[in-house]
């Protein structure tokens, strides 16, 4: 059975209970949006990880979270 799965990163507010939260929601909706097979990141994650060797594909752009506007989001080749 393959999975998907979606990463994200941000800073925690320290008010907000582990797992809630602005970052917690991202990753949480990016998560729900990878297909089987999928490691489908935040353009955060594209980021911080360049210079490392993966290559990534934009998906499209989602609302991440409430109240936000849409960001692109990659899969890793």
């Amino acid at each position: 059975m393959a999975l998907g799965i979606g990463l994200h990163t941000g800073e925690w507010d320290r008010l907000q209970a582990v797992g809630q939260g602005p970052v917690a929601e991202a990753a949480t909706r990016i998560a729900a949006l990878a297909r089987p097979g999928d490691v489908l990141v935040s353009r955060t994650v594209v980021d911080l990880v360049g210079g490392s060797g993966f290559q990534f594909c934009e998906r499209g752009k989602r609302a991440l979270a409430a109240g936000e506007e849409a960001q692109p989001l990659f899969a890793v080749r």
